[in-house]
């Protein structure tokens, strides 16, 4: 589907139904408000349906209970949206227990295919460093790289780096 077709009142109308519903759940730690919003979607729509943030707070689920998690999914827009929500709607100031979602696959992508495992461990200290400096979760990852012919030792010890980068993380 193309992102003009996205139907976010709705969407903000099935978040703020769930978040009544499990409201006061003792299992029910964290909402993610999306997954994966397309490359395409402007940084604008994107972070005016953060208000998603308002919706879920006042059907109920504080701050001291539910975490809201914000796709931003790949790292390569991460700086515009963080600019664009902080800038035009006081972001992480103006809302609690709120984390950007980050999906740091590998293993997609021309750019990933050409990368020896050298350049993936030194990846994963890149990853760290982002997620030292802002609210996040790392809600995808794998192991996976382009290609089959790495060795056990080598998938094991890429999954250590990547665990190592991650536990940062604010959520």
């Amino acid at each position: 589907w193309k992102w003009q077709d996205w139907r976010r009142e709705a969407s903000l109308e099935a978040l703020k139904v769930l978040a009544r519903r499990y409201c006061g759940h003792p299992s029910v730690t964290g909402i993610s408000v999306c997954n994966e919003p397309s490359d395409r979607l402007p940084v604008e729509v994107l972070c005016e349906f953060y208000r998603a943030c308002s919706v879920i707070r006042e059907a109920g689920m504080p701050p001291d209970e539910v975490a809201i998690v914000l796709p931003v999914y790949r790292t390569e827009r991460l700086d515009e949206i963080w600019r664009h929500w902080n800038r035009q709607y006081d972001g992480f100031a103006r809302h609690a227990n709120v984390t950007f979602d980050l999906h740091l696959y590998h293993c997609f992508g021309p750019w990933w295919q050409r990368q020896s495992l050298g350049n993936h461990l030194r990846m994963t200290k890149r990853h760290r460093k982002i997620l030292r400096r802002i609210p996040a979760v790392v809600g995808e990852w794998s192991i996976s790289r382009p290609g089959d012919g790495y060795t056990d030792e080598e998938k094991a010890e890429f999954a250590a780096r990547q665990i190592a980068a991650y536990n940062p993380a604010s959520h």
